[in-house]
Order: C-alpha cells, then sequence, then structure tokens
C-alpha cells in the first residue's frame, strides 16, 4: 500500500471512530475485575483470572473489539485494490 494514499475523509473519520471503540472497550476489560492468585490456585490449573460471571463479560467485549477490528482493516486494506 502507497504511504501517501489517503483515506477519503469520512472513511477516516469512520477508522478514527473504530480505533477510539477498540480503545473503549479495551479500557472496560481493563476494569472488570480479576480473581485473586489464591483463588486461582484452589480452582486448579485450568482456572481463569476472571470469575464465569466476568469471563462472559470479557469474553463479550472481546468479540466486540475483535469485529471492530476486521472492520478496521477492511477500511485500510480497500486502499490497496
Amino acid at each position: 500500500m502507497n504511504r501517501n494514499m489517503k483515506l477519503p475523509k469520512d472513511a477516516a473519520q469512520y477508522y478514527d471512530w473504530l480505533v477510539g471503540q477498540s480503545y473503549t472497550l479495551e479500557n472496560q476489560i481493563k476494569q472488570i475485575p480479576k480473581i485473586t492468585l489464591e483463588e486461582q490456585a484452589r480452582m486448579g490449573a485450568n482456572s481463569s483470572e476472571y470469575s464465569e460471571e466476568n469471563l462472559k463479560k470479557v469474553n463479550s467485549l472481546l468479540a466486540r473489539k475483535n469485529q471492530i477490528e476486521i472492520v478496521a482493516r477492511r477500511i485500510v486494506g480497500g486502499l490497496a485494490r
């Protein structure tokens, strides 16, 4: 892709918005409490660092973040054509 090529204005704004949404979701994930190391040790080797309820929240947010990143890559990838 030519580095000097620019996104059309509305595509660039949409891309910026998508990136902002991705960062917002990442920050939301970081705010979800993790269980203590002691609890993880008691639960065994296959335990998660999140409670079952919080793990569902994390997985949901990660799925949304991945969808946003796919759309963002499509915007940038469309310039190479």
